[in-house]
C-alpha cells in the first residue's frame, strides 16, 4: 500500500472517491478544500436501500470489521416511506472504534421473541469505509425487534446490554 493511504486527508478522499488513492507512480496529496467539498456531497439514498451480502470476507464474521476510518449514518423515516431524515459524517477515530466495537459486541438474534415492540421501519443505514477502499452497510432497525445486518449477518440490539447505548448513540449522532 502506498504512503499517501497513511495520510488522513489522503484516505479520507480515497474513500470518499473510491479508491485506493494511490497513483501508478506517485502519490500526490489531496488539497484540504477539495477534500472538504468532498466531503459534504451526500452519500445517502433517498429512500432506505436493501442491504446485499457483502463479498468482503471479513463482513462473514465481524458484523462491522475493525480499521474503519470514516462512517457515514443515514437516517431513514418510518413506513410506508423510508425517506432520508438526516445524514453525518463521522471521522473521530475514536468515535468511530467505539460504533464498530458496539456493533461487533450485539449477540445473534435467538428464537423471535413474541414481545416485539411495533416496528414502525424506521432506520439507520451506516456506512462504513477503510483504507483499502472496502465499504460495509449495516442497517440498524430503529422500532420492533431492532435488527442489525451488514447483509451476511444478523444481530439483535434488543434485550443486549451493548445495544439500547448503541442505538441511542446512533440516535443521538443523527438527531
Amino acid at each position: 500500500m502506498c504512503n499517501a493511504v497513511r495520510y488522513v486527508a489522503g484516505t479520507l478522499a480515497a474513500i470518499v472517491l473510491g479508491g485506493s488513492g494511490c497513483g501508478a507512480s506517485t502519490a500526490e496529496p489531496i488539497r484540504s478544500s477539495y477534500l472538504s467539498a468532498s466531503l459534504l456531497r451526500p452519500s445517502c439514498a433517498d429512500r432506505a436501500p436493501r442491504i446485499p451480502n457483502n463479498p468482503w470476507p471479513p463482513t462473514r464474521r465481524y458484523l462491522a470489521p475493525s480499521g474503519a476510518i470514516a462512517i457515514r449514518l443515514c437516517r431513514y423515516g418510518v413506513l410506508p416511506r423510508l425517506v432520508l431524515k438526516r445524514s453525518r459524517l463521522l471521522t473521530s477515530s475514536r468515535v468511530i472504534h467505539r460504533i464498530v466495537g458496539d456493533f461487533d459486541k450485539l449477540p445473534s438474534p435467538g428464537v423471535p421473541s413474541p414481545a416485539c415492540p411495533a416496528d414502525f421501519g424506521s432506520e439507520i443505514l451506516a456506512l462504513l469505509a477503510y483504507p483499502a477502499g472496502q465499504r460495509v452497510a449495516i442497517s440498524t432497525g430503529l422500532t420492533g425487534c431492532s435488527e442489525v445486518t451488514n447483509g451476511n449477518l444478523n444481530r439483535s440490539a434488543l434485550g443486549s446490554p451493548y445495544g439500547l447505548p448503541l442505538v441511542s448513540e446512533l440516535e443521538r449522532l443523527t438527531g
